[in-house]
């Protein structure tokens, strides 16, 4: 137990997290780390997510996200929960290489197939360049068998186990949950010193120890104009070196492409001050419009944001991939009068 520094996790039960004061204030605290809740299923984004992750951010946290899933024991639906939550991840401007958590928490399901869904998932997480971590109760194990997955995937291992109620300032390693030899991480209380937040221990430097960030991405605006579809954002990575074309590139969820367009990258002086380790982040911003199609009409739109060494697009690239729903509608009331014969005049889009 080499490390023993600390980590909050929230989700929309904290709204306070989006403060960055929360974050200072838990820092002079012990804390060096922040777990945030992205996802849940294929139907919930943490609200209060992106405002969380950055205020962690500027507080010097380690940040890391939390998936709840909902797939019990079904490989099938967890690859499409892990997919959402990669997606809302990027989304979030949570960099490739930080660490995606399978929160796992139905006690229902065969150990076998439970498992096997868990390695589904965790496999997901880590072919999209992020590192897949394991959580749930001591408890619980029974329902599944963290050894393959870690075997399997080479998971992190979170474990959440309560030795009392109330608030709790300091773990109490009498009562350590010795339910594996791997175990990174322990959540030893849901009321760290009293602020109504689950608190846990690093045990091996896993979610408190930060490294440089050399990559990263974030998907600032998706508008219609004009009848067209507006994208924007950026996009910057060390491994963008010697790939001098960039590309948007719409698709739809399944990856079957709509359109592309080569653009011609924006200066972009914040992400240079936020993130000073990527190389090329001053000249990141990728925009661009598109004709919106009735094919795009209803669909969840994956956006690449791509370097290559290929004119036409394709070759060696790297890649920023992020989410735009198109399945809900939209609305706005431009303008609104009353003319000279009491008519009320009102324009807008929908």
């Amino acid at each position: 137990m080499a490390n023993r520094l600390e980590f909050l996790d929230v989700s929309g039960w904290n709204p306070n997290a989006q403060n960055r004061a929360f974050w200072d204030q838990a820092k002079q605290l012990g804390v060096a780390g922040a777990i945030v809740k992205i996802t849940e299923g294929t139907w919930y984004r943490n609200p209060y997510g992106w405002n969380q992750v950055t205020a962690a951010k500027l507080a010097g946290m380690k940040v890391a996200a939390y998936h709840f899933a909902k797939f019990v024991g079904n490989s099938y639906q967890a690859v499409n929960e892990a997919n959402y939550a990669i997606a809302t991840a990027n989304s979030m401007g949570l960099p490739h290489g930080s660490i995606i958590v399978l929160d796992y928490e139905e006690r229902a399901g065969i150990r076998a197939y439970n498992t096997q869904a868990c390695i589904a998932f965790c496999k997901t997480i880590k072919a999209n360049g992020f590192v897949p971590a394991f959580y749930s109760y001591s408890g619980m194990a029974s329902l599944w068998d963290y050894e393959a997955i870690r075997q399997a995937t080479g998971a992190k291992f979170w474990v959440a186990a309560y030795p009392r109620l109330g608030p709790a300032y300091a773990p109490d390693y009498g009562s350590f949950p010795s339910i594996s030899a791997y175990i990174d991480g322990w959540q030893y209380t849901d009321n760290w010193r009293g602020w109504g937040v689950d608190g846990s221990v690093d045990l091996t430097g896993v979610f408190t120890t930060t490294e440089k960030v050399t990559s990263g991405g974030h998907l600032d605006d998706c508008h219609f104009e004009e009848g067209k579809l507006v994208v924007g954002g950026w996009f910057a990575s060390d491994k963008a070196n010697g790939k001098g074309n960039h590309y948007i590139i719409l698709t739809d969820d399944q990856g079957h492409e709509f359109a592309r367009q080569s653009v011609a990258l924006s200066p972009r002086p914040d992400v240079a001050k936020a993130f000073p380790d990527i190389p090329g982040a001053g000249q990141s911003g990728f925009a661009a419009k598109f004709d919106y199609t009735a094919a795009m009409a209803g669909k969840k739109l994956r956006v690449y944001f791509r370097y290559t060494d290929d004119p036409a697009g394709n070759g060696n690239a790297t890649d920023y991939v992020s989410l735009a729903d198109m399945t809900q509608s939209a609305a706005y009331l431009d303008s609104m009068s009353v003319s000279f014969g009491k008519k009320l005049n009102v324009a807008g889009w929908y």
